[in-house]
This record gives structure tokens, sequence and C-alpha cells, in this order.
């Protein structure tokens, strides 16, 4: 009787922490939906004590701690969340912009390129459409290729690696990614490599896209 009420208790106990963790999941993200980032992340401690794995609000708190401008807290919690889960796409990506945010390029670039090796290497890559055999906690931890890529490409360009900027950069453009974003960049590492006509090029596009930063380099060099 005596193993079986502390069996029962364990089962009690156990309930009431997935009750409280939900609950709290429920407010922090309420929380966020209205932009109060700083006031969620505290709900999103509370969960971390009940459940300190909990890679789901591990990530969510690394998130609002990103958009409230802590780099350094975003990026120790994605990195602890690559101690749970070393091939985790998302962490990964996630923390190559963390890194390039704090202007930690070349350890950006590493973090993009594991995520990239977790989708198969750089020339066979894969992203996958959900389906009904597939697990949906697979798609949670996922992020497409041309993602990392443009997000790589970016910290190459950073990091003056324009040769390999500008690999990433066309790719993204060539699958019609971000142009904004891809035409930009890309007209910098032009810049770059003194392809002046290149970069005009790249730069009319980006403008075309909305990018209204290209219209002050275009005003510059190319008009």
């Amino acid at each position: 009787m005596k193993g079986t009420w502390a069996l029962s208790s364990i089962c009690l106990l156990l309930s009431c922490n997935t009750n409280s963790s939900e609950k709290l999941f429920k407010e922090a993200r309420q929380l966020d939906s209205l932009g109060r980032y700083k006031e969620a992340i505290v709900v999103y401690d509370k969960i971390l004590m009940i459940d300190e794995n909990n890679i789901h609000a591990l990530f969510d708190r690394a998130v609002d701690k990103g958009l409230v401008k802590d780099h350094e807290g975003e990026l120790e919690d994605l990195m602890e969340i690559l101690t749970l889960d070393s091939t985790n796409t998302l962490a990964l990506y996630n923390a190559g912009i963390a890194l390039s945010n704090l202007n930690r390029h070349k350890e950006s670039i590493t973090a993009f390129n594991k995520a990239v090796h977790t989708k198969g290497g750089e020339f066979l890559t894969l992203d996958h459409a959900p389906n009904s055999f597939m697990d949906k906690e697979y798609f949670i931890h996922d992020v497409p290729i041309a993602d990392i890529k443009l997000e790589r490409g970016i910290a190459y360009y950073k990091a003056d690696s324009v040769r390999q900027a500008y690999f990433d950069l066309t790719y993204c453009i060539e699958n019609n990614h971000r142009l904004k974003d891809s035409y930009y960049y890309r007209a910098r590492t032009y810049l770059k490599s003194g392809m002046l006509k290149h970069a005009c090029q790249d730069l009319k596009m980006a403008e075309r896209y909305g990018e209204k930063d290209a219209a002050e380099i275009l005003n510059k060099y190319c008009r």
C-alpha cells in the first residue's frame, strides 16, 4: 500500500506540474502576442524552474531575449538547447543570427554551417513539407535552407568573405528568396569587390523590392 501511495503521489505531482506548465505557457504566449516580452521572459523562467530541459520554453525565452536586445542571454538559451539536441536546426540558425548580432561573425558562420549540415549537407539539402506521416515536432525545429543561406551570406559579407557571400546570396536570388535583402547584400558584396556596374544593378533591384537603404548607396555610387 505504501508503494502504491507513493506512486500515486508522484503521478499527481507530475500532473500538477504539467497543468501548471500549460497555464504558464498560455500566459507567456499571451504576453508575447501583446509585445510584453520582458514580462513573458519572467513567465518562461517559471516554466524552466519546473522543467529546466523544456526546449520549447528555452527557445521562446531566447526569442524574447533577442527581441529586447539581450543577445548574450538569447545565445545562452540557444546553446542550452544545443546541449540537449545538437542537431536542432532552428536553434543553430538562431544561434548564428545571435552571434552575428554580437559581431562574432566567424562563430556565426560555423553555426550556420552546422545548420546546413543538419539539412543534408552543402550540395544535398532537404526541405520537408508537412504531411500526416511525419512528427509535427520536426517542423518546429526546422528552417528552410534558403533562410540559412541568406543569413550565412550576410555573415560572410560582414566577415569580409565576399566570395562565399556571393555564392549564398546568388543562391537566394535564384530561388526568389527575400529578394530585398538578397539583392542588397549581394550589391554590397560587389562594392567590396570593386564591381560597381554589378553593384548598381543589384541596388536598383533591391530598391525595387523595397530596400530603403539601397537608395542612399545608389545616389552615392550610381547616379
